[in-house]
């Protein structure tokens, strides 16, 4: 699966801020250790036991670049979920960052 991971900058908006998602070797290390394999992180998303979760972890993953010293947490402070249109846009970032490799992977089952 790995091999076939294509990834792209993706320009985002969190907290009034620009940010760019990068999913850089530390990045992709990140998501594997957490989630076992970057398709399973990517699945998440559509479980609505666990989009939060995955969301908000692919999000961090994806601006480690921008501060190593950034938490999860912190993360989670810069999403505001009352914007659902906004949540909706990252779900969208993330997958257009990743989902290329992860699309074609899925296609090959």
């Amino acid at each position: 699966m790995a091999n076939n991971v294509k990834v792209k900058n993706v320009k985002i908006k969190l907290d009034g801020k620009d940010h760019e998602l990068i999913y850089d070797m530390n990045a992709m290390c990140e998501i594997e250790d957490k989630f076992g394999d970057v398709e399973i992180a990517f699945n998440n998303l559509g479980n609505s036991n666990k989009v939060f979760n995955s969301l908000r972890f692919l999000l961090w993953a994806g601006l480690l670049h921008e501060d190593e010293k950034l938490t999860i947490r912190d993360v989670g402070k810069m999403v505001n979920f009352l914007e659902v249109d906004k949540v909706e846009q990252l779900v969208e970032s993330l997958t257009n960052a990743i989902e290329p490799g992860i699309k074609n992977e899925i296609e090959k089952k």
